[in-house]
């Protein structure tokens, strides 16, 4: 899924506007007033706003219910009960622009008498009024923004937008956001479909870069950093580098690092003999170790070398694992899937070499084709240290969450 450069985008249906709205007005009192110049006064405190149809991209359509209103100075009357609808532009909504708020319907519930010819002169001002009240409009949207437990998903800067589903069963209201203070002038207010499933009310998707920050990246360091504690400096940690303004990979500070693992070359002569077990020990060194996203799949490689202590000879390897996110809605949480983990190793090496030092000071000669019985005898192993050992240890159990929750796609 597509998430333009911004951090996350907070997607509502209308029934949770609604319900949003109607608590705001509930615990806030709502009041617009207006005095136009030939000396018109018109006042109105609002009982319940809510998003009605009719709305796309960039117009927002809201039926605005008054439960106490007065017009006075040219004209005198009042105006409680009625509900204007009006469609406000959320693009222009913060600027200077006089236009940004047009009245479709003056009022809805039919309390002004539309054949009354002070119905117009009425609903001139009215639109004034609303324009004039443009910040107020706005602080009451700003109430519909995320809410998180997470300080870092707060919103610094945001976007607003209104997204009818083709299907027209369902409407959205839609938040893009950036966590920090960033130009967004720029940045597509687009939703991808792809995020929504008609089921649920609410969702999130969160950019790649952030994920990895704040989800993946602790347990890096909590989990891995000890397992090779004593190698690594303590200058050394996990950070997550960035690929794009969204994207990125979890990545060290320095390289190589290593572990040293103990093992044990079996060979078997013959059918039937029992094979000779001889003990040695090797070395692992990472010049590479990414985690990233990639569909809906949490993504490490790791890329190193296997030093089995052999004159001249090397073993590189290259391995990669997927874990699948799954989205627990009783929970709401996500967890990995640690079932789908199926390690892929790629190998090369170099050299050819008689010499095996076994552990510390005993020396072996082997003939070559030994030693390639060595390398692959590692092959396994080396699955086993990285996949079991490292890898495993950097997956988080699960993320609890507040909402249905996706991570956006890899861009490259």
């Amino acid at each position: 899924m597509e998430i333009y450069d911004w951090d996350f985008v907070y997607v509502m249906t209308n029934k949770v506007v609604n319900q949003r709205l109607k608590n705001f007005l509930n615990q806030n009192v709502v009041t617009f007033v207006y005095q136009n110049t030939d000396g018109t006064n018109i006042y109105l405190d609002f009982k319940e706003w809510r998003i009605v149809d009719g709305g796309s991209n960039k117009l927002l359509r809201l039926a605005l219910n008054v439960e106490a209103g007065t017009i006075t100075g040219g004209l005198n009357g009042s105006l409680n009960g009625i509900c204007p609808e009006i469609e406000v532009n959320l693009d222009t909504l913060t600027q200077t622009t006089k236009s940004d708020v047009n009245i479709i319907n003056l009022d809805v519930n039919g309390v002004l008498d539309s054949k009354k010819t002070s119905y117009y002169v009425i609903k001139s001002y009215m639109e004034e009024l609303f324009n004039f009240n443009k910040d107020n409009i706005g602080k009451v949207l700003a109430s519909l923004l995320y809410s998180p437990t997470e300080p870092w998903l707060t919103p610094v800067n945001y976007k607003f937008a209104y997204y009818a589903a083709t299907n027209q069963e369902d409407e959205y209201f839609v938040t893009f956001a950036v966590v920090t203070e960033r130009d967004i002038s720029q940045l597509k207010t687009a939703l991808d479909s792809n995020l929504l499933d008609h089921v649920n009310n609410e969702y999130i998707l969160l950019s790649q870069k952030y994920f990895l920050e704040y989800f993946i990246l602790p347990s890096c360091q909590e989990k891995i950093l000890p397992i090779i504690k004593g190698i690594l400096s303590d200058e050394k940690q996990f950070y997550v580098q960035p690929t794009s303004t969204s994207t990125g990979v979890i990545t060290l500070t320095d390289y190589p690092i290593f572990i040293f693992q103990r093992g044990a070359l079996c060979i078997q002569e013959t059918p039937f003999e029992d094979p000779t077990c001889i003990p040695y020990l090797f070395e692992l060194s990472f010049d590479n170790l990414y985690a990233d996203i990639e569909n809906n799949n949490l993504r490490i490689s790791i890329q190193g070398k296997a030093d089995c202590y052999v004159d001249y000879a090397e073993l590189t390897f290259k391995l990669v694992d997927e874990f699948l996110f799954v989205f627990d809605r009783n929970s709401r949480s996500i967890y990995f899937d640690k079932t789908t983990s199926s390690p892929q190793i790629s190998t090369d090496h170099k050299g050819n070499s008689k010499m095996l030092y076994i552990l510390e000071n005993l020396t072996v000669t082997l003939p070559w084709y030994i030693l390639n019985v060595l390398q692959q005898q590692l092959i396994p192993q080396i699955k086993h240290t990285l996949s079991n050992n490292l890898i495993n240890s950097a997956i988080p159990n699960e993320v609890g969450l507040d909402v249905n929750f996706y991570i956006k796609n890899k861009l490259n």
